[in-house]
Parts: C-alpha cells; structure tokens; sequence
C-alpha cells in the first residue's frame, strides 16, 4: 500500500512539474497583478524584480513635455529603475511625511492565454503618481502588451512593451 501512495505521489509531482508548474491561468494573471499593487505599497523593489523573467525585455515610448522617447530596457535595468524609485519614494516621505507616496492603478484590458497554456499576452492600463496629498510630483498613465510565462510554478513578466505619457 505505502508503495502505491509513494507511486502515486510521484506521478502528482511529475505532472506538476512537468505541465502543472507551467500552465497559466487568468487567475494567476489577475493575483500577479494584485501582488503586485502590494509590492508598490510596501515598496518591496527586490520581490519586484525576482518577478522578472531572466530574458526579460521592455520596450516603451515615453512622451511628455520634454518630447518622445523611446527606451528599452533589460531585466537589470528594469530592476535598477525599480530601486531607484522606490529609492526616491523613500525621500519625499522622510522630507514630507506620511502624506508622500505613491499611488497605482492597474485594470487588466484583456488577456490571451496561449492554447498551450505556456504564455499570456496581457493588455494593461496603469496610472501612477507620486508626490504629496498638496503636490501631485508626476502622474504617468501607460497601456502596455506584457507577455508572461510560468516557470516552477511561479508566474514571471518576459516582456512588455507600450507607451507613457509623463505629467
């Protein structure tokens, strides 16, 4: 009998990490996206960054009233950018407070999940702003094509691509 549960066992775990580990699901997308709104608010750079894939890539048009630019960026510069904000939230609030911060909105537009369940193309419109409860310091609204994969179970970004305006 402890031969059959030890068989059977096995044959759960291999399923799992074999096809399991690496379905995705909407579900999964929509709880990536909520751990992610709690990452922004406990300001939490290196969880944000562990949720990048290695061969991350992100391609985005910046446009603002400085003009347009277009930069690309990798999973160490995504990940630098990120400490860096986080960095600088952490200054406005020991020099104004608890009433300086950051607030993010994210609604998921559509998402498409391969028939293979390997990958996701996720549509997102995002708004982000930063500053005082007096002074609003930058408002930046996106729309963004993020593409993820699943890897040990675990749902990583591989991609996004989009554009910004910078307020």
């Amino acid at each position: 009998m402890k031969v059959i549960l030890v068989m059977v066992a096995f044959a759960i775990g291999g399923w799992y990490w074999f096809v399991g580990g690496r379905q995705i699901s909407e579900t999964d997308v929509h709880g990536f996206f909520q751990q992610e709104l709690q990452w922004l608010d406990d300001g939490k750079a290196k969880e944000m960054c562990a949720s990048l894939d290695e061969k991350y890539t992100q391609r985005m048009t910046q446009v603002s009233m400085a003009g347009r630019v277009e930069d690309e960026a990798d999973k160490a510069k995504s990940c630098q950018a990120t400490e860096k904000l986080f960095e600088t939230v952490d200054k406005l609030k020991s020099q104004f407070g608890d009433g300086a911060g950051v607030e993010v909105s994210e609604k998921v537009d559509s998402i498409d999940i391969s028939s293979d369940k390997k990958t996701a193309i996720v549509k997102v419109r995002s708004v982000f702003k930063m500053g005082t409860e007096q002074v609003l310091m930058v408002k930046i609204t996106s729309e963004t094509t993020e593409t993820f994969v699943k890897r040990n179970g675990k749902l990583l970004r591989l991609s996004a691509e989009g554009k910004s305006l910078i307020e």
